[in-house]
């Protein structure tokens, strides 16, 4: 796997338009695999959202480490990414800044203003995807490995690792929701795939812009493909807990819809 450079070392990232710069209008908190990739692009295809200076959707900018008398420099890299697009929003969406140990305080704390957004995926398929994931790229070659060795990834690296960062949500998002009020958008990942329009609409009255039909409302991006573990048999006292997690989700998120959670 080809790992995006920014992922590696937040200093790779290079601005287009480095002579300027400015602060995201909006930034988006999480979570992965909520079709966030998508979403990013409806929003940057809209005339009036622009893509950061950066190109890129998610900078992983602050799940980097950096001592508090780096701030200084090291946000006045992070704004060279924002400074071009003076008459158009501009901003990027990370979806590890919710659940790292490191990004998200750090971010409220510095960019109070933005816009911030979240999406969530009904937790047990979200675990299921996001375990496709990672076996297919970062931990690749624990496929080839003997079962052994994948068991002892799955147990002691990869399930706990996942299902204590979903089990966290709900009390990171209620956090999150009495810190930022009304700048905070909270989407269900099933809903924009069931009501796009209907969801994007929304997004953008949130951003404060018009409605707009783009060219990829209806084409995935960033689609994963066959998911190899989609029937994954969880332990069923994690299959529990995660619905429970889903349950405190919906009891936060009013507008979400309890039927397209069911299973």
């Amino acid at each position: 796997m080809r790992y995006s450079p920014q992922m590696l070392d937040r200093k790779h990232l290079k601005s287009g338009c480095p002579e300027k710069s400015g602060k995201p209008d909006f930034i988006g908190l999480g979570t992965p695999k909520a079709g966030t990739s998508w979403w990013y692009q409806l929003l940057v295809e809209h005339p009036k959202i622009k893509d950061n200076d950066f190109r890129v959707k998610e900078t992983c900018y602050f799940c980097h480490p950096w001592d508090n008398d780096e701030n200084n420099a090291a946000l006045a890299h992070y704004e060279t990414g924002f400074g071009s697009a003076t008459d158009a929003l501009v901003g990027e969406w990370s979806t590890l800044y919710f659940s790292h140990p490191f990004a998200l305080e750090r971010v409220i704390e510095s960019y109070p203003n933005a816009k911030k957004l979240v999406a969530f995926r009904e937790p047990v398929s979200c675990l299921k995807s996001w375990v496709s994931q990672i076996m297919r790229n970062r931990a690749s070659k624990m496929l080839h490995d003997d079962e052994e060795s994948r068991q002892m990834y799955w147990l002691y690296d990869l399930l706990p690792s996942l299902y204590t960062q979903i089990m966290n949500y709900p009390d990171k998002l209620r956090w999150l929701m009495e810190k930022e009020g009304d700048n905070l958008l909270v989407l269900q990942y099933e809903a924009n795939q069931t009501a796009t329009q209907r969801q994007l609409d929304k997004t953008l009255t949130f951003l404060e812009q018009d409605s707009f039909e783009p060219p990829s409302l209806s084409k995935r991006i960033n689609a994963a493909g066959n998911n190899d573990f989609s029937e994954l048999t969880l332990p069923a006292h994690v299959e529990r807990d995660l619905r429970r997690c889903g349950r405190a989700l919906l009891s936060l998120c009013n507008d979400f819809d309890p039927a397209l959670w069911e299973g």
